[in-house]
């Protein structure tokens, strides 16, 4: 009885749907003789995201405005579902089918007009022809450009409203970092040294998960660990106006890890920069009048940090390790609204 969706080849698109998901390549029968189109537990997931580059108007996975052609970017996302209906016809089966991804990029200066027509005319059609649907992907990290959620700033309105109806309430109080369990890749971690080597540890030794960082620190180098608004694997870090880590003004922020030190001897500090011209915003030292010392076995460290100056809404956390040779390994780092 577990429901089941099947894609179409490529990226599930629906144009494919004739005749990759049909009897003719689905062959598989039950004990009871029934096949594909009598199985009552199917559906198709489709995903789409449009209009795009090769549409002449990339809205959906760029910065482009409509523009006044309306035919220009409604035609390519209507012919997306047009292609699941047509299959429906062409085979005289009514197997459900979900828009399990579409979506489009959300940044300050995304006009809401433009995107409430966009999000207007998906939705008409999805309800014309009974297509359900999912936003890929709603809540992320703040900087994911699809992301509809920020742990600071909370929901994108005009989204939510059309999904679900609901007015959002209170912001919860979620973590800005991102792989605070450190697990691979990772794309998001960043050493300011080549002379510091790091490890993934999996496995029952991490102290929080399945995972964990190993640092090395060798004799005559220093540096940090840092996390900020980060770049994929092909140098691109994403929309204009999306960055990872926010401090708002008046609010007390809990920076939070689990460390330890092979030999029982470590020392790490930690700080926050603004990512635009690397002045310090805290320095657990300074706060402290001195540096954290970490021993042999697990320990959890918090510090608690209220930002009275303006919003700084692109922000670096760094763990400082210094200059001391040391083993360190870091686990479940948070930093959150407190």
């Amino acid at each position: 009885d577990r429901p089941i969706l099947i894609g179409a080849p490529g990226h599930n698109d629906s144009e494919f749907l004739y005749p990759f998901v049909t009897e003719k390549y689905l062959t598989y029968q039950f004990e009871d003789g029934d096949k594909f189109y009598d199985d009552i537990n199917t559906g198709v997931a489709i995903h789409f995201y449009s209009p795009r580059h090769r549409d002449g108007l990339n809205f959906s996975m760029w910065t482009m405005e409509l523009g006044n052609d309306e035919s220009k970017w409604k035609d390519p996302i209507t012919k997306e579902i047009i292609h699941a209906v047509n299959w429906k016809k062409r085979i005289g089966v009514d197997i459900p089918v979900v828009t399990t991804e579409w979506g489009c990029w959300l940044f300050p200066k995304r006009s809401n007009q433009d995107l409430n027509k966009w999000l207007d005319h998906h939705i008409d059609l999805f309800e014309a022809h009974n297509i359900g649907s999912m936003w890929y992907t709603g809540i992320q990290n703040n900087q994911r450009v699809f992301g509809i959620f920020n742990s600071e700033t909370g929901w994108n309105k005009t989204v939510l409203n059309k999904l679900t109806g609901v007015k959002a309430g209170a912001c919860p109080k979620i973590s800005q970092v991102i792989n605070g369990e450190f697990f691979k890749p990772d794309y998001a971690w960043r050493l300011t040294s080549e002379k510091i080597s790091r490890e993934y540890i999996y496995g029952k030794k991490a102290f929080s998960g399945i995972s964990m960082l190993k640092l090395n620190v060798p004799v005559d180098s220093e540096g940090q660990l840092y996390l900020q608004t980060y770049k994929d694997k092909n140098g691109y870090n994403g929309v204009p106006g999306r960055t990872l880590i926010h401090l708002i003004k008046g609010q007390t922020y809990k920076i939070s890890f689990i460390a330890a030190c092979e030999g029982g001897e470590g020392r790490i500090k930690i700080s926050l920069k603004n990512v635009e011209d690397m002045k310090s915003i805290y320095d657990s030292a300074e706060a402290d009048g001195e540096w954290i010392d970490v021993g042999k076995n697990p320990q959890f460290y918090t510090r608690l940090y209220t930002h009275n100056a303006e919003t700084v809404m692109d922000v670096r956390l760094e763990f400082d390790v210094g200059s001391k040779q040391q083993i360190l390994y870091l686990d479940k780092v948070d930093l959150i609204r407190d």
